[in-house]
Protein backbone atom coordinates (compact mmCIF):
# COMPACT_ATOMS: atom_id res chain seq x y z
CA UNK A 1 0.00 0.00 0.00
CA UNK A 2 1.43 3.34 -1.09
CA UNK A 3 1.31 6.35 0.57
CA UNK A 4 0.09 9.30 -1.42
CA UNK A 5 2.99 12.11 -2.04
CA UNK A 6 0.59 15.24 -1.43
CA UNK A 7 -0.71 15.67 1.61
CA UNK A 8 -4.43 16.21 1.96
CA UNK A 9 -4.19 19.97 2.41
CA UNK A 10 -2.53 19.79 -0.75
CA UNK A 11 -5.25 17.58 -2.59
CA UNK A 12 -8.18 19.88 -1.50
CA UNK A 13 -6.24 22.59 -3.08
CA UNK A 14 -6.39 21.22 -6.20
CA UNK A 15 -9.86 20.80 -5.95
CA UNK A 16 -10.46 24.21 -5.32
CA UNK A 17 -8.07 25.18 -7.83
CA UNK A 18 -10.19 23.04 -10.32
CA UNK A 19 -13.52 24.80 -9.42
CA UNK A 20 -11.82 28.18 -9.66
CA UNK A 21 -10.54 27.51 -13.22
CA UNK A 22 -13.90 25.74 -14.30
CA UNK A 23 -12.32 22.45 -15.17
CA UNK A 24 -12.82 19.19 -13.86
CA UNK A 25 -10.99 17.56 -10.60
CA UNK A 26 -8.97 14.85 -13.04
CA UNK A 27 -7.58 17.72 -15.71
CA UNK A 28 -6.49 19.54 -12.47
CA UNK A 29 -5.39 16.30 -10.87
CA UNK A 30 -3.43 15.36 -14.15
CA UNK A 31 -2.10 18.83 -14.31
CA UNK A 32 0.10 18.39 -11.07
CA UNK A 33 0.70 15.01 -11.67
CA UNK A 34 -1.89 13.09 -9.48
CA UNK A 35 -4.00 10.13 -11.11
CA UNK A 36 -5.24 7.11 -9.22
CA UNK A 37 -2.26 5.60 -8.32
CA UNK A 38 -1.90 8.62 -5.75
CA UNK A 39 -4.45 7.27 -3.04
CA UNK A 40 -3.57 4.26 -1.34
CA UNK A 41 -7.15 3.16 -2.03
CA UNK A 42 -10.26 4.29 -4.37
CA UNK A 43 -11.84 4.79 -0.92
CA UNK A 44 -9.33 7.28 0.37
CA UNK A 45 -9.94 9.95 -2.83
CA UNK A 46 -13.66 9.43 -2.25
CA UNK A 47 -13.67 10.53 1.21
CA UNK A 48 -11.24 13.07 1.03
CA UNK A 49 -13.26 14.49 -2.34
CA UNK A 50 -16.26 14.17 0.08
CA UNK A 51 -14.82 15.89 2.98
CA UNK A 52 -14.15 18.96 0.42
CA UNK A 53 -17.63 18.69 -0.79
CA UNK A 54 -19.09 19.12 2.39
CA UNK A 55 -17.01 21.91 3.58
CA UNK A 56 -17.33 23.64 0.52
CA UNK A 57 -20.95 23.73 0.78
CA UNK A 58 -21.95 23.97 4.85
CA UNK A 59 -18.66 26.11 6.15
CA UNK A 60 -17.47 28.08 3.20
CA UNK A 61 -19.56 31.41 2.85
CA UNK A 62 -19.99 32.23 -1.27
CA UNK A 63 -19.76 35.75 -2.24
CA UNK A 64 -21.92 35.14 -5.36
CA UNK A 65 -24.73 33.72 -3.13
CA UNK A 66 -24.16 37.18 -0.54
CA UNK A 67 -21.88 35.59 2.05
CA UNK A 68 -23.99 32.74 2.25
CA UNK A 69 -23.29 28.63 2.44
CA UNK A 70 -25.03 26.68 -0.61
CA UNK A 71 -26.46 24.61 2.31
CA UNK A 72 -28.25 28.01 3.82
CA UNK A 73 -29.46 29.58 0.64
CA UNK A 74 -31.01 25.75 -0.02
CA UNK A 75 -32.34 25.36 3.64
CA UNK A 76 -33.92 29.36 3.20
CA UNK A 77 -35.38 27.76 -0.39
CA UNK A 78 -37.05 24.58 0.63
CA UNK A 79 -38.52 26.97 3.73
CA UNK A 80 -39.51 29.39 1.25
CA UNK A 81 -40.84 26.87 -0.90
CA UNK A 82 -42.83 24.95 1.84
CA UNK A 83 -44.57 28.23 3.09
CA UNK A 84 -45.83 29.03 -0.50
CA UNK A 85 -49.70 28.77 -0.04
CA UNK A 86 -51.38 27.57 -3.21
CA UNK A 87 -55.57 28.47 -3.03
CA UNK A 88 -57.19 25.48 -4.05
CA UNK A 89 -60.15 26.64 -6.63
CA UNK A 90 -63.43 25.08 -6.11
CA UNK A 91 -64.89 23.07 -8.94
CA UNK A 92 -68.01 23.12 -9.42
CA UNK A 93 -69.68 19.45 -9.73
CA UNK A 94 -72.37 19.96 -12.50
Amino acid sequence: MRKSRFSDEQIVAIVRESEREGVTVEQCAKKHGINAEEFAHLREARILIEQWRWEHNTQRPHSSLGYRTPAEVGAEARAAKTSEVHPITPVPLS
